[in-house]
């Protein structure tokens, strides 16, 4: 109808939409190539094409993206949840062009772009998708635009406090059979009115993954890793921190105030992606001039265990007396227990040996490494594996108020795609600065 009405930019962008969708479709390719010749040249740049009007986000089950017809299905079991309309975002928003519907950040999805091309037809094919590729949201940031470079300022001895702290055992059902009082070192970092409680890890050896005869295989082979001392968040990042550093600049991306389902100032943040975390820790990072980041998968785990090698730092199972999971199933001979449905605020169970709260369970954390099926040729050394792998895929740990128990182990690996976000998944932050408490 649009080239019946002579509208040549309205058909252009109809015909694009269409092979934006269906890359093959000959009348699309007919279409353009038509209003190529009907105007003399086949160069004209793209128009941009508008966005959708954005429409409120609901919370929905993660696909289960381990499902295949080789392994047992595993993901985060979700229960359906009330819709919540996404607040405005912060800052100006940059017009979307074209963008095609998969991510091109990884190497096996450029592979299929250009085997689209090969299917569009000749070169009006490779014409209008590499003028599309392009065109793709700037918003979305790459590995190589995610690292903002500190002065690292190293951390000496009177800038960390002293801090109490409670560790329980349980014995194979789930009863506690002892109590420690421990104490760790902490460095408090203030943005605004909030801050930071940064724990210091010291740095060690110890066996990541699960033995034969536990665990999937995603956790094989276990093998031995040293990691450098570091600094973790206390408790995985509350609303009222998440808040205070979205008021900060913008580096790479907008970032949404509110997006918690689950609303508390001292509930962790949930809705929030891979990429909206690593922004987080960009915005952290420049107002602090220290580096902040997530943690590497392994500086999690060895976070996590905290000298332990049991399952869980607890022991040899679960109870809801003392994580938020889904108690409706159990693990090993451990009860059954309280369901809450929702997050808890932090810290409302017992820390581990490190002084670290939530490990288990209230929300899934997410990681800095690419997804890999299994540590065959990961670091040994405690650094992010960022080499091959799944780009678009990243790493999620430690279970959530929906999982059930054998998914809140110290051992359990999960992945989501970087730009997506759900009522279970958040984060806590690591920082490299170099300390010394001697």
């Amino acid at each position: 109808m649009a080239e019946i009405q002579h509208n040549r930019k309205a058909a252009k962008q109809l015909w694009v939409r269409v092979l934006a969708a269906s890359p093959a479709d000959p009348e699309a390719i007919d279409g353009i190539e038509r209003l190529s010749r009907d105007s003399g040249t086949a160069s004209e740049p793209l128009p941009p094409v508008s966005p959708p009007a954005p429409t409120p986000r609901a919370v929905t089950p993660a696909p289960d993206p381990k499902a295949s017809p080789a392994q047992m299905p595993k993901r985060p079991k979700s229960s359906p949840a009330r819709s919540k309309a996404a607040p405005q975002q912060t800052g100006s928003s940059e017009p979307r062009r074209l963008s095609l519907p998969y991510s091109l950040n990884s190497p096996a999805s450029r592979r299929n772009a250009i085997k689209i091309v090969g299917f569009a037809g000749g070169s009006i094919g490779a014409t209008l998708i590499g003028r599309a590729l392009l065109q793709l949201d700037s918003n979305t940031p790459t590995d190589s635009d995610t690292t903002v470079v500190p002065a690292n300022t190293p951390l000496a001895a009177s800038a960390f406090a002293s801090f109490d702290f409670d560790t329980v055992k349980v014995n194979e059902t789930g009863e506690i059979t002892s109590r420690e009082a421990k104490q760790g070192k902490v460095f408090k970092e203030a943005v605004g009115d909030v801050t930071f409680n940064m724990v210091a890890i010291a740095g060690g050896s110890f066996m990541m993954g699960s033995p034969e005869g536990q665990g999937g295989e995603d956790e094989k082979p276990q093998h031995e890793v040293t990691v450098p001392s570091f600094l973790m968040s206390k408790y995985p990042v509350t609303q009222a921190q998440w808040r205070a550093v979205a008021g900060l600049p913008k580096i790479n991306r907008n970032l949404t105030a509110n997006p918690a389902h689950f609303e508390g100032d001292d509930r962790p943040v949930e809705q929030v992606s891979w990429d909206d975390a690593t922004e987080f820790c960009q915005r952290l990072t420049k107002h602090t001039d220290r580096e902040y980041r997530l943690p590497s998968e392994a500086e999690w785990e060895y976070a996590c265990r905290a000298g332990t090698t049991p399952p869980f730092y607890f022991g040899e199972t679960l109870t809801s007396d003392i994580a938020n999971y889904d108690a409706n199933y159990t693990y090993g001979s451990g009860p059954k227990g309280e369901y809450r449905q929702q997050t808890t605020e932090v810290a409302t169970f017992p820390a581990n040996a490190f002084g670290l709260y939530d490990m288990h369970g209230n929300v899934w954390e997410w990681c800095l490494d690419h997804w890999h099926e299994n540590y065959e040729g990961a670091p040994a050394d405690g650094s992010a594996w960022l080499e091959d792998g799944e780009a678009d895929r990243r790493v999620l740990r430690g279970g959530s108020w929906d999982s059930i128990p054998v998914y809140c182990r110290s051992a359990d690996r999960y992945w989501v795609a970087r730009d997506l976000s759900y009522n279970y998944v958040g984060f806590r932050v690591v920082c490299a600065s170099s300390w010394t408490l001697g």
